[in-house]
């Protein structure tokens, strides 16, 4: 009497594929590694023209010859560049740190027409304007109280003639060191 039963699958069906998958497998990487030494011995066989066309190159190209001026020549312009390099340098508050100052004090009615900066002298010249006076006042008392600016002067008003023009105020700032 036979019993069978269908828990486990039988090891017959699994075997014969799993030869022929590896089969195929092995087939494949055995083409490959001769592949590799045939592509490498061609190689090995190019490598001694590929030497003799490298030191025929190496022998055309030309040497780069370097003249230096001579030594007080490089002392006067090393002295030179120093001096331009220290006039270019600039001193106190830089101007974007001021503009950001100003867009803070600045009321929204108002604008900058003109800003002119020179660093060296820590001045400031600017144009403010507005459609009334009120927010220029406003400003300019703002700029007053600032504690980056020492001095606050306002050189000139000038009023627009006509429907929708405004007010435009002159001011100069000191900027404190």
């Amino acid at each position: 009497m036979r019993i069978s039963t269908n828990f486990v699958r039988p090891v017959q069906r699994m075997v014969m594929p799993a030869v022929a998958v590896i089969w195929a497998a092995a087939i494949v990487l055995a083409a490959g590694t001769l592949w590799l030494v045939h592509e490498g011995r061609n190689l090995r066989g190019e490598l001694p023209q590929l030497r003799t066309r490298l030191a025929h190159v190496e022998a055309q190209k030309p040497v780069a010859q370097v003249h230096l001026p001579p030594m007080k020549e490089l002392i006067q312009t090393r002295e030179r560049v120093a001096a331009i390099n220290a006039a270019a340098q600039t001193r106190g508050v830089p101007t974007l740190l001021l503009l950001a100052d100003l867009e803070k004090q600045l009321p929204r009615e108002a604008w900058l027409t003109s800003f002119h900066h020179r660093a060296v002298d820590g001045e400031v010249q600017l144009i403010a304007t507005a459609l009334r006076s009120d927010p220029l006042s406003d400003f300019l008392q703002r700029l007053e109280h600032d504690p980056l600016f020492e001095e606050v002067m306002l050189l000139r008003e000038v009023r627009e003639n006509g429907p929708g023009m405004g007010v435009s105020y002159e001011i100069r700032l000191k900027v404190r060191p």
